[in-house]
């Protein structure tokens, strides 16, 4: 499914990139290398990110199994075979799909306030890829990783991307405030929490020094939480105060 997507540009700026609302810096310490021949503890220092790290080049030119042998080697975590076998898929999708870039790679690269960890990390030219694989899975309502207000507070960053969801939508009233809760919207009445989520939304847009892209998902009909009524309104309404359309 394709998500529209509203371009803003800062006056006078010329380059042009996608930054991923998981805002995630260029590591400058790796766990596990092949090249660097690192073991797992073996005196990186406290600040390292992800399990493997290579150029892009170099990935492509290593046997999956080589690969995933640093990853099963640098893991904190036991490995089942379900891992192992989602391992090997995300590289053999990654091998057809990397053929023509040029970049690096990062493979469960680790977000320490959240204690999570991303599948991959891409860093092709300016722009930064975050990819989460869910190898197997039919289901993807629940697998969503994203960064919130509180994730991202002090941050300043060039260029930013938000996915502009369903909780605070436009509509011929106004602005409306809806909290998800079981299996459906509810309306927030409380005045405070009404507040909290405009400001939240302010603090997500008001991060990026030279631009930003902001993604209004189309909705889906089959869907009723996802219904395209939650999401139109929104998008006209960007679309009409002058966000144009890419």
């Amino acid at each position: 499914m394709r998500s529209r997507l509203v371009w803003r540009r800062a006056e006078g700026c010329e380059r042009r990139a996608l930054l991923s609302a998981r805002h995630i810096r260029r590591p400058v310490y790796r766990t596990c290398s092949l090249t660097a021949g690192a073991k797992k503890g073996g005196g990186w220092g406290s600040l390292n990110r992800a399990l493997y790290s290579d150029s892009i080049a170099d990935f492509l030119a290593r046997e999956a199994d080589e690969i995933l042998g640093v990853l099963a080697r640098c893991s904190d975590f036991a490995i089942e075979q379900t891992q192992r076998d989602a391992w090997l898929e995300e590289i053999r999708i990654l091998h057809l799909a990397l053929s023509p870039c040029h970049g690096s790679v990062y493979f469960e690269y680790s977000i320490p306030r959240m204690g999570r960890r991303i599948d991959v990390v891409l860093l092709i030219g300016p722009a930064i890829f975050v990819l989460e694989f869910k190898v197997g899975e039919q289901d993807f309502a629940l697998h969503a990783l994203e960064a919130t207000e509180f994730h991202i507070q002090g941050l300043e960053l060039d260029w930013t991307c938000v996915t502009w969801d369903a909780d605070f939508r436009y509509s011929s009233h106004g602005w409306e405030h809806w909290s998800f809760c079981g299996d459906r919207w509810h309306h927030i009445n409380n005045k405070e929490r009404r507040n909290y989520l405009k400001n939240a939304y302010r603090v997500l847009l008001t991060r990026a020094r030279q631009g930003m892209v902001i993604i209004v998902p189309p909705g889906e009909e089959r869907d009723r939480t996802r219904s395209p009524a939650f999401y139109n309104p929104t998008f006209d309404y960007l679309k009409d105060v002058g966000f144009p359309v890419i």
